[in-house]
């Protein structure tokens, strides 16, 4: 009999170990296929991250020690410190947009300008809102996901960048009136180096490799040097607008297409491709917590329009098409095939 119960004692833990072990491997073997797009290799311009009292780095590799919480705050954090920092180098970029602007002879060039200025930002406001959901699905697959934005106050600056164009919905330039396109510039100068400052200053917990914009700087200030003058402002101004675009592109190939992000139709955000089965096996919400994580509000209260969906596409399919036409592959956009899925 004893014999007996030592082996129903076995089989009951042999069961039990198969069925923590099977529960637990399903989201490390996502968050391993995760890990292992190219982009997170790539990811090196941040140290660690203080956050909370304790330091995180970026573990990517399937036999790290570091725990599967660990893993996902860390890819978090890291992500989110390096997203500031693109964040700076765009804020930088349109300074000497917005100071070079203004200047441009005659009212046809400062209308032009501004209305180019404005095509900017409403891209710029894509780019938050794909910078912010991305680190929402990401966080999402920790057992505690953040819940407000106390919690991680990033969010609440990326989303702030995503309603900058509707501020000007009802102010748009007058050819003809060039103090409406002054006091935009003046508006938008002044809205910018605000958020530049609250991120800096909310994110001084990220330690970067290299912790200064002097190349850029260097860069613009030789453009500057050439092409200022009234005649060639234009050309100047051209420039910083390449380089601005060239930027968003870059960093959404990246650090979207190249880390393993998708475009989910469904719930019209920026998910990890993760099967709904697994989604639901791998966390009870309503086992764990009474708490929707921010993921979930924004999914509940997502107002995305389908002229929004489409101008999101479009700029996700802009550096993936500009990508494969420098290596030579079909110019065929990949997020599309998603819209009528």
């Amino acid at each position: 009999m004893f014999f007996l119960k030592m082996t129903d004692i076995s089989l009951l833990c042999s069961i039990i170990f198969l069925t923590l072990s099977t529960g637990t491997s399903k989201p490390k073997n996502i968050l391993d296929t995760l890990f292992s797009n190219v982009g997170w290799k790539e990811l090196n311009d941040v140290i660690n991250v203080f956050w909370m009292g304790r330091y995180y780095t970026l573990s990517i590799e399937p036999k790290s020690t570091v725990s599967f919480g660990g893993k996902i705050r860390g890819a978090t954090l890291i992500l989110g410190c390096t997203f500031a920092r693109d964040l700076k180098k765009i804020f930088l970029m349109l300074h000497y947009y917005l100071c070079y602007c203004p200047l441009s002879i005659g009212n046809t060039n400062i209308y032009n300008c501004t209305v180019e200025l404005l095509e900017i930002i409403k891209k710029l406001s894509l780019l938050a809102t794909i910078m912010k959901e991305s680190l929402m699905a990401l966080d999402d697959l920790h057992t505690k996901p953040w819940a407000d934005y106390t919690s991680y106050t990033f969010y609440y600056h990326l989303s702030l960048l995503q309603r900058i164009p509707r501020k000007f919905v009802s102010e748009r330039p007058l050819l003809n009136d060039p103090s409406t396109s002054l006091n935009i510039l003046k508006f938008i100068k002044v809205d910018f180096e605000t958020k530049e400052k609250d991120i800096t200053d909310d994110l001084k917990c990220c330690k970067y490799v290299i912790n200064n914009l002097n190349s850029i700087k260097r860069d613009l200030k030789d453009h500057i040097q050439k092409y200022s003058n009234d005649s060639n402002r234009k050309i100047f101004l051209d420039y910083v607008k390449e380089k601005l675009n060239n930027e968003m592109n870059n960093i959404v190939l990246k650090k979207y297409h190249n880390l393993g992000f998708i475009y989910n139709p469904q719930n019209k955000m920026i998910d990890v491709s993760i099967p709904d089965e697994l989604k639901t096996n791998f966390k009870n919400k309503s086992e764990k917590s009474s708490t929707l994580s921010l993921r979930d509000e924004a999914i509940k209260y997502n107002q995305k329009s389908s002229a929004e969906i489409e101008d999101l596409l479009d700029f996700l399919n802009q550096g993936l098409k500009k990508n494969n036409l420098s290596e030579g592959k079909s110019e065929e956009p990949t997020q599309k095939k998603l819209k009528s899925s």
